[in-house]
């Protein structure tokens, strides 16, 4: 059976990426496949969905895999209830793709985030993609969350709340409560419709998704760096959302008492400025002292990161090793 030290797994609400990772930060495998949020696609989904990337991982080997630690951070993970099915699927996975893990952590992937980029600095971690939450930690320890509650009653701030802002102010503008903007026609021609009745028909039926709604948001952006006040409006109260949840986390936290770091992560936030740029504009008339930084852009840095940490002292030249190779991983499957 052969033997690694990490084996690290971003199991997110969109994809799945998973790494085996020697001491030096050095990448033995990485593969991606589908999401693993059990409350978008349901246990079953979930497990298959890691079951294969696990599998991909380890060549199908039929001697299987020893590895010293594994580390999930996972998405939908929010409760004592989740963690139980959550790790009840994970071991079911592991045991089918016969992985031997000798140290098992799961836990919510925004946790993992946080520990992964601020280790035991004060700080939080604010993640806006599909879905959003925001994590901290004080000086001594103490965790604490906002928001992250799932599509149905939160993700304020995120993709998914984004794009369903975005179909309201159709259906309103509709109505005449609104002003008619280019949003409508954009979104009509992205989805491949030609009338409001078949956007209505559409929201109602199978195929309105998380995911496909929060595939959306890109739209907003690109309107909004055009002129578009109605999407410039959307996205500056994805912001606001974004800055409320941090400031709760924040003077919950007492992180106001010493400098602290904000981390920004996720597609929301990485990939253009505008919402992030309205959430430090809001935190910033409410706190000073503190640092932001953007996340690497690979989700699973951070998980490596932490799951490195389990297994002995990060020096800067194994982080910097880090995202070196997950770069070269990431032009190997056409990212850059």
């Amino acid at each position: 059976m052969k033997s690694v030290p990490l084996l690290a797994i971003d199991a997110g609400g969109t994809n799945c990426r998973a790494v085996l990772c020697s001491l030096d930060g050095s990448i033995i495998q990485y593969v991606e496949g589908g999401p693993c949020n059990y409350q978008s696609i349901g246990v079953t989904q979930a497990q298959e969905n890691l079951t294969r990337v696990l599998w991909k991982l380890t060549n199908q080997k039929e001697h299987g895999l020893s590895v010293n630690q594994v580390i999930i951070g996972i998405a939908g993970l929010d409760t004592s209830n989740d963690q139980i099915i959550i790790e009840n699927f994970v071991k079911k996975s592991l045991l089918d793709t016969r992985i031997l893990a000798h140290n098992l952590l799961v836990n919510n992937d925004g946790i993992i985030a946080l520990l992964g980029s601020i280790g035991e600095s004060p700080g939080i971690i604010v993640v806006s993609g599909t879905g959003s939450i925001v994590h901290g930690r004080s000086q001594d320890g103490t965790q604490m969350r906002a928001g992250g509650w799932g599509h149905r009653v939160g993700d304020e701030g995120s993709g998914y709340a984004i794009g369903q802002a975005a179909l309201r102010h159709i259906f309103r503008a509709t109505d005449g409560r609104e002003p008619v903007s280019a949003i409508q026609h954009e979104i009509l021609k992205e989805l491949q419709m030609g009338t409001i009745d078949d956007l209505m028909s559409w929201v109602y039926s199978d195929e309105y998704t998380v995911d496909r709604v929060a595939s959306i948001t890109p739209i907003l952006f690109s309107l909004a760096h055009g002129g578009d006040s109605i999407a410039l409006s959307i996205l500056q109260r994805a912001g606001q959302e974004l800055a409320d949840a941090s400031a709760t986390v924040i003077q919950r936290l007492e992180l106001t008492k010493a400098p602290f770091d904000i981390v920004t992560a996720g597609s929301i936030l990485q990939k253009d400025t505008l919402v992030a740029d309205a959430m430090i504009r809001s935190l910033s008339d409410r706190f000073h002292d503190f640092r932001v930084t953007r996340s690497f852009d690979e989700p699973i840095y951070n998980v490596l990161l932490y799951g490195l940490s389990l297994l002995g002292d990060i020096s800067e030249e194994i982080r910097d090793n880090c995202s070196r190779e997950l770069l070269r991983v990431a032009k190997a499957n056409g990212k850059t």
